[in-house]
């Protein structure tokens, strides 16, 4: 028995500020057709949706049905499809996750709000296809230096409407009132225990307060502030600590080196940017928001493997938190700089181990990352498009229902992907009319066939914190109606996977059609 929505206060519109639609930390002019929702909650480290531009109302995302054991909850989108000729549904998201940067971002090079942007237009896919959508538009803008990307992605029905989406990004204002960044002051060479780095002269290594923890060994801090006496009680071994630093002045920053030996921590499970510091390996990332809260907007983590055990890996990490992205170059910098005396280097890690797997159906075997599991899928199979199978990084959400016949209905496998997550649909195709010459992208040979790579930001994957994605195809048969393909779409949270999922769609076998 059906119970209906599950009550969704989020999607109510919300009304224009002196006629531009206002997000968090940025605003933009819009058809007055076009009605603003708020977005998905924004997390730490992650990427989030600030907001839906669309024509269309939207629902709840779930809804609930009586089973014999209680109540079923399936969650799906809160759009339905596009109506009429001008349907438009836009998401504006940041995307912070760490490897993202918009060296990695296709389109053409455009300037927006004064920064580096990139402008795509594609034909749509997938979802944006089912929707009834013709186009997919991807504005991206840069954060600067290192603080991320914001992104719009939209779904059109009609190319009329691509000019009144980039009327829309080129509207864009930043609600941004820092200052220009100071010059790059003196560097000071600084020597703790066995680590030297240089820093500017004007971070002062700071003592450091409050309880140790057994696992870890704070060398020092380095701010521009003071630190905040942070523990009290005659104890101070037992006492309640706050932040060393509870809030930092413009272009403030405040860093934290310790070392780290924690049962079961592993260098390799470190997200970002891959990197040698000291001759040793070392990952990079940084983005927006992250823990620090009051102490800054901006976060920026680095990690060095010392060496590995059985036991836990032992890493030297160097946190930060910035009240302007003006300041990552610098700190990167002073991690880049980090030497250690008389600690012997670590090797570096073995490559990555893989393996094969066929899809549950038999129709295509691929080599891929060992970490990487095959799903069946369990959704209803459509004539003119079959599933394979999926593989992911991540364990499928439970989409079944059990009604109240006992009859099973199932939805499409989705999953949530964390850092450095990937989620890939292999899927056999035969659309009326389709073509595979009319397919974009690289042109490559998988298994003797002919076929395409392409790499996107989707607003399909956007909508689950992926940042990057994949469309590919492999011309299994022509036919004088349309071709017979085989095409790997794929999701992926950092553009560090790229090389695998590439890796993996070339080493395809794919069953001979008859």
């Amino acid at each position: 028995m059906a119970l209906g929505p599950i009550p969704d206060p989020s999607f109510t519109p919300r009304p224009d500020i002196d006629g531009r639609a206002q997000m968090d930390g940025f605003s933009f002019v819009h058809p007055a057709a076009w009605r603003i929702y708020p977005g998905l909650p924004l997390q730490p480290t992650v990427n989030g949706t600030d907001g839906y531009v669309t024509t269309e109302p939207l629902h709840d995302r779930c809804r609930r049905s009586a089973v014999a054991n209680g109540v079923e909850e399936t969650c799906g989108s809160e759009l339905d499809s596009l109506t009429g000729p001008h349907g438009v549904f836009a998401s504006w998201g940041w995307l912070t996750l760490p490897g993202t940067t918009m060296g990695d971002t296709p389109g053409e090079h455009v300037t927006v709000a004064g920064r580096d942007a990139r402008w795509s237009v594609v034909p749509a896919a997938m979802t944006c296809a089912k929707w009834g959508g013709t186009k997919t538009v991807v504005a991206t803008v840069e954060l600067g230096s290192q603080a991320g990307l914001l992104q719009m992605s939209a779904c059109l029905v009609s190319a009329d409407e691509v000019s009144a989406v980039r009327a829309m990004v080129d509207s864009l204002k930043f609600d941004d009132t820092t200052t220009a960044a100071p010059s790059q002051g003196a560097l000071e060479t600084s020597t703790v225990g066995d680590l030297t780095f240089t820093h500017d002269k004007r971070w002062q290594l700071r003592p450091v307060k409050g309880a140790a923890i057994p696992t870890e060994m704070t060398y020092t801090y380095v701010s521009t502030e003071p630190v905040d006496a942070q523990c009290s009680g005659p104890s101070p071994a037992l006492a309640p600590c706050g932040p060393p630093v509870s809030h930092l002045s413009t272009h403030g920053v405040f860093a934290t080196w310790r070392q780290i030996n924690q049962p079961g921590l592993r260098f390799d499970n470190a997200a970002g940017e891959r990197l040698v510091v000291d001759g040793r390996p070392a990952t990079w990332s940084a983005g927006v928001g992250g823990a620090c809260g009051g102490s800054g907007g901006f976060h920026a983590d680095g990690r060095i493997l010392m060496f590995g055990n059985g036991f836990g890996d032992e890493i030297v990490s160097m946190s930060a938190c910035l009240q302007s992205p003006d300041e990552f170059t610098a700190v990167k910098a002073m991690f880049e700089s980090a030497r250690f005396s008389g600690v012997p280097r670590a090797s570096v890690p073995p490559a990555v181990k893989t393996v094969t797997d066929t899809t549950p159906d038999g129709a295509v075997t691929v080599t891929h990352d060992a970490h990487w599991r095959m799903l069946t899928p369990t959704e209803p199979q459509a004539p003119v498009a079959f599933i394979n199978g999926y593989l992911s990084t991540e364990a499928a959400h439970d989409t079944c229902a059990t009604a109240a016949d006992r009859s099973v209905t199932c939805g499409s496998v989705t999953v949530a992907l964390g850092p450095h997550g990937v989620f890939v649909t292999w899927m056999e195709r035969y659309f009326p009319g389709e073509r595979f010459s009319d397919a974009a992208g690289e042109t490559l040979v998988v298994d003797g066939k002919p076929a395409r790579w392409s790499v996107g930001h989707d607003v399909t994957c956007a909508k689950d914190g992926a940042a990057i994605s994949v469309d590919a195809r492999v011309l299994v048969k022509a036919d004088p109606h349309s071709d017979w393909i085989t095409s790997m779409y794929a999701c992926l949270a950092s553009a560090d996977e790229l090389p695998a999922v590439k890796a993996m769609f070339e080493s395809a076998t794919i069953r001979a059609r008859s």
